[in-house]
């Protein structure tokens, strides 16, 4: 059973490691906006401890996302600066319990996963003509 769950674990790790860009900034995208779902659950019940874990979370993604993104372009600096406002928008919803602060950070990471959605079903289509 143990070697089973060794082959399993290596088996995730190649796949991260082969991953198209697109993919991995998807599942951090994803990551990031089970967070905040959870961050709001977490706020509208008082739970403070887990608020401030699942914000952690999100901001984590958010700050690995910062990683995709070419320096040497503007567009890459404004991406960064971007998402650097929104990890700032996560710290003070943390500080004040503000849902509505993730609500926003939400609406814009929803955006940002349809775009990059969209890029990956592309880069597909190009170079090996699925549609899927």
């Amino acid at each position: 059973m143990k070697e089973k769950r060794n082959v399993q674990k290596l088996y995730e790790q190649m796949s991260i490691l082969t991953a198209p860009s697109e993919k991995l900034i998807l599942g951090l995208l994803n990551g990031a906006l089970a967070a905040l779902d959870e961050a709001k659950t977490a706020i509208a019940r008082k739970e403070w401890a887990l608020q401030n874990e699942s914000l952690q979370k999100a901001q984590d993604c958010l700050l690995q996302l910062i990683m995709f993104f070419n320096t040497a372009e503007e567009e890459g600096r404004r991406l960064i600066a971007l998402y650097d406002f929104l990890n700032r928008k996560l710290i003070r919803a943390n500080m004040d319990n503000d849902s509505q602060l993730l609500e926003e950070v939400a609406v814009f990471l929803h955006r940002q996963k349809e775009d990059w959605q969209t890029a990956l079903n592309n880069r597909r289509k190009r170079y090996t003509g699925n549609q899927a």
